[in-house]
């Protein structure tokens, strides 16, 4: 009964993210696609450019041209998102920093 109320739990969670959390991996993303790189932008010029269409509830932590750290408030606490390369590579909880080494990027399973 447990580990169902625990994948119940973790679905609920997972609806109740942020949608704009997941509008911003796709912009973003999309942008990697489209100059091979992340845009070296700030949160909130990224949030000025409706281009992008990042909310208020998401906050962009530019690493490098090949990644960027997605930091989020959802349904079960902080989570922090991983684009690396124009591919999301999962949430993590809490507030984290940039990878040290994008090839491995810890706490993120590459």
């Amino acid at each position: 009964m447990n580990g169902f109320i625990d994948h119940v739990r973790g679905d609920v969670e997972q609806a109740t993210a942020d949608p704009d959390l997941h509008r911003a991996a796709d912009a973003l993303d999309a942008a990697y696609a489209r100059d091979h790189r992340y845009p070296d932008l700030t949160s909130d010029q990224l949030r000025d450019d409706p281009s992008y269409g990042i909310g208020i509830g998401v906050n962009v932590t530019y690493c490098g041209p090949r990644d960027v750290v997605l930091v989020a408030l959802t349904g079960g606490g902080t989570v922090s998102r991983l684009l690396l390369d124009g591919k999301e590579h999962g949430d993590v909880a809490g507030q984290q920093v940039c990878p040290a080494d994008p090839d491995h990027p810890a706490p993120w399973k590459h």
